[in-house]
């Protein structure tokens, strides 16, 4: 029988994604989420994480954006800001950064959810840099004693029509389709068989209730999938925290904003998927 993990990320990056992300909750849609602890709306998020127990609460391991917990070293700048995703990948393959660093910067994340009173349910990370051969390795070994499920970002099959009209986005779903692989083996901790968004189908531009039953329709059975949302709200705050790039960072918020307005709808995902989303820790 198939099992079906609607996970939202970037709860805790602002009030109006954790509004968002609670909407959806509420609405039957989303009962897992990962946690950002760096962020602005990081306390708000762990109110809310009490306030609805049935919401899964995982870690959002986040090491490409905001503020360190851990002060500077070789995974900031001097100020103590995470180097984007880009530059935090090349400075990893320059023999830039220290294990180290990212294994006392994941254990100040996880032992604030743990200080928190939140059980995590699973762990993944922000713009999907756990499956850095280096973070990945951190991760497998903090969480191998706990258990803990990791998420992989494994595409459920190459899209070679993807791969030519968007090359960036092919080229990127055959890599983490090979990491995916290359991690999964000796791996203990429970994990996803496919991770499946609607940031990868084409048609990208245009989200409807369409695309997601365009993806969950081509689904193999018997696997445990996790459908990755977004939902986002237009607020103030998310425009304030994003200023400086929100040009730049506008059709991915786009996509963002349609997932909310979707997945706000009740028992969406049930009644096109038949399927009732759970949590990481029911797998």
């Amino acid at each position: 029988m198939q099992k079906l993990i609607v996970n939202a990320d970037d709860f805790g990056l602002c009030s109006s994604v954790n509004k968002a992300i609670i909407d959806c909750h509420l609405a039957g849609n989303i009962n897992s989420t990962t946690l950002m602890v760096n962020m602005p709306g990081s306390i708000e998020a762990v109110e809310l994480a009490k306030q609805h127990p049935k919401l899964g609460i995982g870690l959002h391991f986040c090491i490409t954006e905001g503020l360190a917990l851990t002060g500077t070293s070789s995974i900031t700048n001097d100020k103590g800001e995470f180097y984007d995703w880009g530059n935090l990948n090349k400075r990893i393959l320059k023999g830039k950064v220290k294990k180290r660093d990212i294994e006392e910067e994941l254990k100040a994340q996880f032992d604030f959810l743990k200080n928190a009173n939140i059980s995590a349910t699973h762990a993944d990370s922000h713009q999907h840099i756990h499956m850095n051969n280096m973070v990945f390795s951190v991760f497998k070994s903090f969480f191998q004693d706990s258990n803990l499920p990791i998420r992989l970002v494994d595409p459920p099959q190459i899209n070679f029509k993807l791969f030519l009209e968007r090359p960036k986005k092919g080229i990127k779903q055959i890599l983490l389709k090979i990491l995916s692989n290359w991690h999964r083996k000796g791996l203990k901790n429970n994990t996803n068989d496919i991770l499946v968004s609607i940031h990868d189908i084409i048609e990208h531009t245009n989200t409807t209730t369409k695309s997601y039953e365009k993806i969950l329709n081509k689904l193999q059975k018997g696997s445990i999938v996790e459908l990755m949302v977004h939902p986002y709200i237009n607020g103030t705050d998310l425009k304030n925290f994003y200023v400086n790039e929100w040009n730049k960072k506008k059709p991915f918020f786009e996509l963002c904003f349609d997932e909310h307005n979707i997945l706000n709808k009740k028992n969406f995902i049930q009644n096109i998927s038949g399927l009732l989303p759970i949590r990481y820790d029911e797998i």
